[in-house]
């Protein structure tokens, strides 16, 4: 199960002892092998949680996608759905020259999960995004086309985890680390600020390169009027794509809801977005209206648009869409000059 789903997971965790320690498998490039696509680790092993470096923990890094193509390779993205469809066989992942690489995928899935019996590991802490070991957000389609498209849900990897009943967590669900590093050592005791946002985040990731995201969090989120909010719970996001001119969200609610739009406050590339009902007084200001999406595969979502300031017209890069707890990375190009 995917454990920020389920917090009870947490508590029922074995408590480690140097003799017995948390056996935990890892994404690869976590760890700090150059297995990303390009020969890199992008980064991300200073995303690694520092208790990962206690006694009390037992690191297993794997790469599914090294596994079974190499490195450097083309980059893998899921077509027509996550990763459990892809396991059904109702989605495909192909490189960007249109390459079926599904049975490749699939094969390094499986290669983890065995790695993972075998080891019998506590728990997975995966890169989200990656079309192989995302657990909160993956792409949609291929991530060098524009736009970029993203939906939630898991990749083939993570898919084939959750089917052993392996708990899994990714690198960037700051709100769970700090909950698992609460019950290795129960003398920390996160404040409540780290509970309850991810403010705590922005010192975690100073060091940190490209594709982790930035952290700040407005202090009127914690103050916004719940009469007029819609709870994030009951909106289903559908997809997130950007764009060379801005983001758009689709999204369905609860049929008792109607989406007036969204108050977004702009922080640097990260923009906090907050759901608006349509009936209820709020002191924040609709400023992304709702429109509804009258053709193509989303027919019927709700659709928010967040257009770029001219200045972020002429960037190129990744930006991110905060909503409650989650962060949605948007990769955005400028257009070529003609």
């Amino acid at each position: 199960m995917r454990l920020p789903h389920h917090p009870q997971a947490i508590e029922s965790l074995r408590s480690p002892t140097k003799q017995q320690p948390w056996r935990v498998l890892i994404s690869g490039c976590l760890f700090g092998w150059k297995v990303a696509v390009d020969g890199t680790t992008y980064g991300l092993e200073q995303a690694r949680p520092q208790w990962l470096d206690s006694p009390l923990v037992q690191l297993f890094p794997f790469c599914p996608e090294d596994d079974q193509l190499g490195t450097p390779r083309p980059m893998p993205d899921l077509h027509g759905g996550d990763g459990f469809e892809v396991l059904a066989g109702s989605a495909k992942v192909f490189d960007s020259d249109g390459l079926d690489l599904t049975e490749k995928i699939l094969a390094g899935a499986e290669a983890m999960a065995r790695l993972a019996q075998e080891q019998q590991v506590d728990f997975a802490l995966l890169t989200d995004r990656s079309g192989t070991c995302g657990s909160q957000v993956i792409s949609l389609g291929c991530r060098l086309e524009d736009p970029v498209q993203y939906q939630k849900g898991v990749g083939v990897a993570t898919a084939r985890l959750l089917q052993d009943g392996v708990h899994v967590v990714s690198q960037r669900d700051f709100l769970t680390l700090e909950k698992l590093r609460a019950k290795l050592d129960p003398g920390y005791h996160p404040d409540a600020t780290t509970m309850t946002t991810l403010g705590f985040a922005n010192t975690l990731l100073k060091p940190m390169k490209r594709f982790l995201l930035p952290t700040t969090i407005a202090p009127w989120l914690l103050a916004c009027s719940p009469s007029a909010v819609i709870p994030a719970e009951d909106i289903e996001i559908v997809c997130v794509s950007g764009s060379d001119s801005g983001m758009k969200l689709f999204l369905e609610c609860e049929p008792s809801t109607t989406i007036l739009g969204a108050h977004v406050q702009e922080l640097g590339n990260t923009r906090v977005v907050t759901f608006l009902k349509e009936d209820g007084s709020s002191s924040l200001p609709l400023n992304a209206p709702a429109t509804t999406q009258e053709n193509g595969p989303f027919a019927g979502t709700q659709v928010i648009s967040i257009p770029f300031s001219q200045g972020q017209r002429d960037q190129y890069g990744e930006f991110t869409l905060r909503i409650a707890d989650r962060d949605y990375p948007v990769y955005s190009w400028k257009k070529a000059d003609s």
